[in-house]
This record gives C-alpha cells, structure tokens and sequence, in this order.
C-alpha cells in the first residue's frame, strides 16, 4: 500500500457552477473501484465499475442524456491502484476531450478521491510476473543480492528506459555505480579525456556529426563484454543539461588521429541530432558521464537490465526480498483535450511512466521536441477552465504536467511532485498558441529533474497572464521557476511570481538562477513581475578539463538573461549563491526595488576564455552574441539592501559589469540610470564611507581610470545617497530573519519592510 501525504486543500473556482436535478438520472456520482466490475456493476457505491476507461463511456451517456439541463457529475475513484495504460489493448491514455464535458457549459465533472487523505494510485505501468531467482553473489554492500530474471510481458516494447522497483525508480545498471550524491544527485562520474566529430562507421562521413569520438583512461573503463543495449548519460559542453545516447567501443584503428592517445580506450557515441552537432551541446574534455544499459554492470541492489533481444529482463535485489516490479507503458497517464465546461481532477497520485525526451535543448516553444524535456503524467492541451489539485506526483521517469495549445484559466493547487524525472509543470508555444492565465499555487515540488537535468520546478518556455504563487520548490538540478521569452513570435508578458521559496536548486549543472529569465534580442518590455520570494543556497556545478567537479560554481539567484526586459524585481530575499544575487544580462528597463541580497559565496570564477574573474553581489553586462551587441538601457537599482560578511573585501566587489575593460561614466548611466538610496553593509566594515574596492573600475569623462571605491563611485554619480558600511538592522540575518529594528539604515532609505510571517524564516 502506497501512503502520500498532501498539505491541506485550497479551492479556487475560475466559474461559478450551476447545480440542476435531471430527470431520470440516479445520481450525479458514479462510482469506480478496482474490486468493481464493468461487466456487471452499475457505477454506484455497492456497485461499482472496475476500470476507469470504462467508467468515462459510462459519464460520456449520462452528460449525452442530459439535452436541456445539466447538474454537475462526480466521479468517486475507490482505494487502489488502477494501471491505467493497460486497460486497453493499445495502452491508451486516458482522454478527456468535449465528450466528457457539458456543450452548454455551467455544469462541472469532477474526477478523484473523496478526501485527500485517500490511497489512491493511477499507475502508467504494468507489473511484471513470473520470476525466477537466478544466483546470489557479494555485492559492493556486506550483505549478499540476488539476480532476478522475466520476461516482459506481452506488448510491451523493449525501449524500456525505467521502470519501479518497489516503491521507488529502479537504477539501470550503470558504471560507475551510483553512489552517496556527494557528486550532486547522480556522481560519481567518468570524465572525458579527449574528444572528437567523428564520421559515421557505418557509411560516409556526416558533416553534422552525429558520431563524436570520446576516450577516457584505459584504467578508468570497464570490463564489459556486452555492449549491445549501451548508453552514455552525459553533462556535455559547459553543463547546462544532461543527455542519454547510444554508445559502443571504438577500435583505434578508426580513432581520428587527433585524439589518438596510449593508455586510453575509446568509445562511439551515437548522437540524436542535434544534440553533438551543435555548439553548444558538443562534447568537450572533462564532461562527465556515466555508462549503463550492460547486464554486465549489474552488481548493485536496485539495479536492472534488459536483454532486448531476448526480452529478459533482469534486476539485483537485496537477499531475502522478492520482485514487485512495474514497467511503465507510456509517457502520459491522462490527457485533456478542448474541454467545454469546467473538469477537475482531484485526491489521486500518479506514478510510473516513461520518458522519450533525449534532453539535449533544441526546440524550446515546439509543441513536440525530443530535445526539451516534456513528457509528463497529464497533459493539458487547448483546455479552459481545468483544475487540478490535491494530487502527488512521485517516482515519474517524466514530468507532472504539460500546458499547451491555447490552454487557459487552469488552476494546479496543493499538489506534490516528488522524485520526478524530468520538470514539474511545463508550458510550450509560442505567443499565438501559449497558455495563459495560468495559476500554479501551494504545490510543493521536491527533487525534481532526476533524469533530465535541463528541468525546472515550474518551466514555461511561454506564458502569459499567469500566477505563479505560494510554492515550495527545493532539490533540483537547475533552475526552480524558468520563464522564457524566445523571440518577437514566443513573449511571456504580464505574469506574476511571488511568495515562492526556492532553495537548494542548481545541484547538477551551471550558469542559471533559482529564478531565471530569457529574453529576445528587441528587448521587448514584458511587464513581468518577480516579488517577495525566497531564494536560499543556489549551488551551480560543472567539471573542468581536467575533470574536477567545482561545486558552488557559476550560479545567480535572480537570473534576468538574454535581453531580459521589463521586469519589476522587488521586496525578494535572495541569499547564498556562487557568484551574483542578482544578474541583469543585456536587459533594459528593469526595476530591481526594496530586496535583500545576501553573499555571494564564491565570487571568483573562470570563465570560458580562462582568465579569473570577479563577481559581485550585483552583476549587469551587456550580451555579447550576435549582431549588432544590445547593451543594457534604463535599469534601476533602488532602495536595496546588500548584506555580505567577507573578511576579504578585495575579492568582494557589489557591483560587477561583466566587462572586458572598465566602462566610461556615460555607459553606466545608461546601463543603470537610477541607482541610488542604497544600504551597503559588511559586518567587518566600521563606519560609514569606508572606502573599499567594491565597484568597478570606471573611466571618468576626462578619460581618468578611477578606482572603484565608494568615494570615486559617488562621484560618478552613483549612488549619491546611499549608504555604505551602516547596519541595515536585521533581526537576526545569521538565523534568516529579516524584521527590521528600528533605528537601522534601512530606516534612512525608506526600505518597505516585507510582508511577514513569510519573510521572519527565510
């Protein structure tokens, strides 16, 4: 038996609904329960029917019968887990479209558990049976395992790329085997040594170069015989995702002599366009990666393989404990398609489905793209008025949710995603067929993204006019809220994303925010709003060239990147990230008010041509790809406080421009146009105007290089009535309290105090 545990309900309506008594009908419940029966129930309470595809002809015939009025339908899902997949023949999905709503409109159905507090289970999967126990042997733990052996069931394709063992994702046998998530949630790893484009062994040389060519120490590779059903998982260029290709030894004697080395072995990795042709997925030295797919790697409880040619599939348990297996049997469980009047699906957990995603991020706004990760439990495409809330969403290959298609005023409240795949909740399109008027509230979304790295808690390559409010996001690979606009065709405008906590995010790759943005390159002002979040502990990793891991490495806190425009950023708490709080990357018109920055932790970085580099607490740049380069324009810096405790003030610096040389005085009254009436403190200054090196360099209008101290900043006119080395007076800002105490410098800027109890422990 499964037990989920969900916070307590909020109910928002989009609609007031209409409750009418038609006649002839029994009742507006009907019942489904899996001790029921389609062939002789009647979808009441003592008579339920046993699957839910079965149960949807049955509410198809009441909503057709009711021609002149309609009263709202309810249908009860019992106790017990539904493999909803397998109901059909052909493993359908279960889909919601017009026949399952009321054409006139008023009336709701709703779909679901009575209490919240209810176990029940709408599984994508199937369980596997008939096995038999091949051989115990030693494992890397003190206890002995046991090899387990069946084959797969009858209609079940061979690509499998999960499944469940017991009540959590099994691992596919892999090398080197998963170990303590010292590494950051999937180490530890391999490393590339050298690589290479490799032409295609099986025909003429490909110039898009489907084939690289990577060789790794010969001590370092492991001693399979089998690599028929390889794979190679892999953080490639400078680690923004995570992708999963076909993988083969390589002879060295078609081993391009560019990276021909002794002592190391080569191996062929079959890439999915575009994902090694394209610059910025290509596979360089020190990339890490692990192998898995060989029954040669089985060793380690947990653990699976599949013969695919036998179709024998083999797991590694613990001696003393017996197979419960469930193999996924598609990417999505539900589907909702052009419903007419309001549907809500209620008090069920999904769990146990696939993904086909290859991760490599090309694609962002198409509707269907293997490079975007996007396969999800339930799928929402060209609906209005759909709500979906208290439901748990836990051990997916996949995501939770996808909004596309014009989908509108959908609701996702008080809902779980935990030990997920891929992201929680997705929207894709671009501006003439995005979803709006979405509200995202009070859901919680822990460990997220654990096969696809390039996943956020909540991922809108476009939206307009939503809501993003009240969540609980922490323990994800990248980014916790990741809102996109892609071109003057893909805008997300007029959203609002506030009172979220984000903390601990960033643990698998680099250069991203706890909330981040992207913008296009006219700088369209979209009048988006970033206020009273949380933002704690965003971490940023990588591996050098060398295969070192850098941890707390590359990270921001609120991330506005790409010509990122028009967004109001106030009363945020941002603390604890790898290099700046906050970072305006070629942007113009943005309004950064009334927050709390907090450390910076590690402000010296290398960048991609080498050199050390600086961040400050604070960073604007201009984008440097592309032609003409935009420059940042028009932003303001107002009314903050930043807050850092380095004993080292030289390595620290508030604000950093990212620049090759320092700026003239008229280019940072452009960038920044308004920065004034700030609060500046570090616990080791003493008194007020300290003169530290914490600004930039700059060159004055007579062509003056300036040093970047207080004194020299105000005279730029910078700043002119901030305050530098005054104790903002924090309650407790050690212990994450931000009431302010009368008297502080934070009374002489007319800091609005942020609204509490929400703010009192971030």
């Amino acid at each position: 038996m499964f037990t989920f545990v969900r916070s307590t309900a909020v109910f928002m309506f989009f609609a007031s609904f209409i409750s009418v008594h038609v006649k002839g009908t029994e009742a507006s419940t009907v019942y489904v329960s899996p001790t029921g029966s389609d062939a002789s129930g009647t979808g009441t309470e003592t008579s339920p029917f046993r699957t839910l595809h079965h149960t949807q002809q049955h509410v198809r015939g009441l909503i057709t019968s009711m021609t002149d009025s309609c009263e709202n339908i309810n249908v009860v899902i019992g106790e017990g887990v539904y493999y909803v997949l397998n109901e059909t023949e052909a493993h359908e999905t279960l889909l919601f479209n017009k026949s399952d709503t009321f054409e006139h409109g008023g009336c709701k159905v709703t779909w679901g558990g009575n209490s919240e507090d209810e176990n029940i289970l709408l599984s994508g999967g199937v369980p596997v049976l008939g096995w038999s126990k091949e051989l115990s042997q030693s494992s890397t733990d003190t206890d002995s395992v046991s090899v387990w052996s069946a084959s797969l069931p009858q209609g079940v394709s061979t690509n499998v790329r999960a499944l469940r063992i017991g009540k959590q994702q099994g691992i596919h046998a892999r090398y080197p085997d998963l170990g303590n998530n010292v590494d950051g949630g999937d180490g530890p790893f391999l490393f590339v040594s050298v690589s290479d484009a490799l032409p295609n062994p099986a025909g003429p040389p490909l110039s898009n170069f489907s084939h690289a060519v990577i060789g790794i120490p010969t001590r370092d590779a492991p001693k399979w015989t089998n690599w028929d059903n390889a794979y190679v998982f892999i953080y490639p260029y400078y680690s923004w995702f995570n992708y999963r290709q076909k993988v083969a030894p390589l002879a060295r004697d078609l081993v391009p002599k560019s990276v021909l080395r002794t002592g190391l072995t080569y191996y062929n990795v079959s890439c999915s366009q575009p994902a090694c042709a394209s610059k910025y997925s290509g596979i360089l030295p020190g990339n890490r990666f692990f192998f898995f797919g060989s029954e040669d790697a089985l060793d380690t409880p947990n653990e699976w393989a599949l013969d695919m040619q036998t179709r024998i599939l083999k797991i590694v348990l613990p001696s003393g404990v017996s197979p419960d297996v469930t193999i996924p049997l598609g990417t999505t469980i539900i589907t909702i398609n052009n419903n007419t009047s309001p549907l809500v699906i209620q008090n069920v957990n999904f769990m146990d489905t696939d993904y086909i995603s290859d991760g490599y991020q090309s694609g962002w706004n198409l509707v269907n793209s293997r490079g975007i990760p996007n396969d999800t439990a339930v799928v929402l495409s060209g609906v209005c008025d759909v709500t979906i809330e208290n439901c748990s969403f836990v051990e997916l290959s996949g995501g939770g949710i996808l909004l596309k298609n014009n989908s509108n005023s959908v609701l996702i409240t008080n809902n779980k995603f935990t030990n997920i795949g891929q992201s929680g909740i997705m929207m894709v399109g671009e501006t003439a067929i995005q979803p709006t008027n979405i509200s995202v509230t009070r859901n919680t979304f822990h460990t997220f993204g654990k096969t696809m790295a390039s996943a956020a808690a909540i991922y809108a390559c476009t939206t307009s006019y939503s809501y993003f409010a009240h969540n609980n996001i922490t323990d994800g690979p990248r980014w916790g809220i990741h809102l996109r606009s892609q071109s003057s065709i893909a805008l997300s405008m007029h959203n609002i994303i506030e009172f979220n906590r984000v903390t601990n995010v960033a643990r698998r790759t680099r250069d991203l925010g706890a909330i981040s943005t992207m913008g296009e390159r006219t700088q369209t002002n979209t009048q988006n709003t970033i206020r009273y979040n949380c933002v704690r502990n965003v971490i940023g990793m990588d591996a050098d060239s060398n295969g070192t891991i850098r941890q707390r490495y590359y990270s921001w806190g609120i991330y506005l990147d790409n010509w990122s425009s028009g967004y109001h950023v106030y009363g945020n708490v941002v603390a604890e990230t790898a290099a700046a709080l906050i970072f305006v990357h070629g942007g113009r018109a943005n309004n950064i008010t009334n927050n709390i920055f907090v450390n910076n932790s590690d402000p010296l970085y290398v960048n991609s041509s080498g050199p050390l580099q600086q961040w400050g607490q604070i960073a604007i740049s201009q984008m440097n790809s592309g032609t003409p380069v935009q420059v940042p324009h028009s932003n303001s810096f107002v009314r903050n406080i930043v807050y850092f405790t380095s004993i080292n003030t030289s390595t620290f610096s508030i604000l950093h421009t990212a620049s090759r040389k320092p700026l003239n005085t008229t280019t940072l009254h452009i960038w920044l146009p308004h920065m004034n009436h700030n609060v500046y403190w570090n616990t080791k200054w003493q008194k007020q105007g300290v003169a530290k090196q914490v600004f930039p360099e700059y060159y004055a209008n007579n062509g003056t290089l300036m040093k970047g101290n207080s004194y020299n900043w105000q005279r730029a006119g910078m700043d002119v009535n901030s305050y530098f080395g005054v104790d903002p007076g924090f309650a407790d800002a050690d212990g994450g309290d931000w009431r302010l105490v009368a008297g502080g410098g934070a009374d002489a800027v007319d800091f609005v105090p942020l609204p509490m109890p929400f703010f009192s422990s971030c």
